[in-house]
């Protein structure tokens, strides 16, 4: 087995298994030819968030095979996300990018934390390291990782704590921006819950590209002289995303993008109007930021959420 982290954060990697699309008359080959646009963001990592679920009635490898099962159906909605990035050279020496939508897969990665509770994570004021490094598939792939090696495009990761489970998904950001991420992920947790993922892309090519907005702040988040940045959209619906047994108590992001001075929004748990925020930087600004009297009073830590 494969581990990660450290002391009561130790994660251990049980089994790694591709998931096909499950449609009923595969789509023909296809290539599409990923456009200027899309290329700007082949060289930066996945989009890497997953989800602090409660923990569902079976878990093993029951779990996994009911949410390998329902993987493979939301693949078949979104079959190019289950193709390979592939390069090929033209005559005058350049090069196209490619989306080969033959149905190869995604990746689905099993693994266990019996040392961490989902209070460990929702109810602490920062995210420990390994959180970064070990609840997520993809760690360190760049976009064109996935066209040299023929990696997968999309991956997730099940991980069992000891009271709930994660789940981490990372997206190749060339094929896909937040819209396309949270689309794909309500409609794998509508499939498991056993609804019939009502809302679907039906191509990539018409996907919704949206800047990300930025903002400076001249307060104690001021980080090594560099502006607070902010990616993602309280417009995305996280905390909809109900597997069957429960809705999230959190949503957390990997390294992938990850920088000093970046903070990632979220709606809220409670919705209706309500912002999370994700800060990343250093510790002596973070030490400021907590010591912030008026910022303090003015957010609020929730508790762990179970069930």
């Amino acid at each position: 087995m494969e581990e990660a982290g450290g002391a009561a954060g130790t994660v251990r990697t049980v089994s790694r298994r591709l998931v096909r699309p499950s449609i009923g008359d595969a789509p023909p080959p296809e290539d599409i030819h990923l456009t200027p646009w899309d290329l700007r963001l082949i060289s930066v990592d996945y989009i890497q968030k997953g989800l602090l679920l409660p923990a569902p009635p079976d878990g093993g490898d029951r779990l996994v095979g009911t949410l390998a099962s329902s993987l493979a159906r939301a693949l078949g909605r979104y079959y190019h996300l289950a193709g390979r990035l592939a390069v090929e050279e033209r005559g005058d020496g350049t090069l196209n990018v490619i989306l080969r939508c033959t149905g190869e897969g995604a990746e689905l990665v099993h693994a266990t934390a019996p040392g961490v509770a989902v209070a460990d994570i929702a109810g602490s004021l920062y995210t420990p390291s390994w959180v970064v490094r070990a609840l997520f598939p993809s760690n360190g792939v760049l976009g064109a990782d996935a066209a040299i090696d023929s990696l997968p495009v999309l991956s997730a990761q099940v991980t069992e704590f000891a009271d709930g489970v994660f789940t981490g998904v990372s997206l190749n950001h060339s094929l896909g921006d937040g819209f396309v991420f949270w689309e794909f992920l309500h409609a794998w947790s509508e499939i498991n819950r056993g609804g019939g993922a009502t809302r679907d892309l039906s191509e990539i090519s018409a996907r919704v590209h949206r800047r990300e907005p930025q903002f400076r702040y001249f307060g104690s988040l001021m980080s090594g002289g560099a502006a607070l940045m902010t990616g993602s959209s309280p417009r995305f619906d996280v905390f909809g995303n109900d597997f069957g047994w429960g809705k999230p108590a959190a949503v957390r992001s990997g390294g992938g993008s990850k920088m000093d001075g970046k903070a990632t929004v979220y709606e809220g748990p409670e919705r209706g109007g309500n912002l999370s925020l994700e800060v990343c930087i250093s510790p002596d600004a973070m030490e400021r930021l907590v010591a912030d009297e008026e910022f303090m009073d003015a957010v609020t830590m929730l508790p762990a959420q179970h069930g």
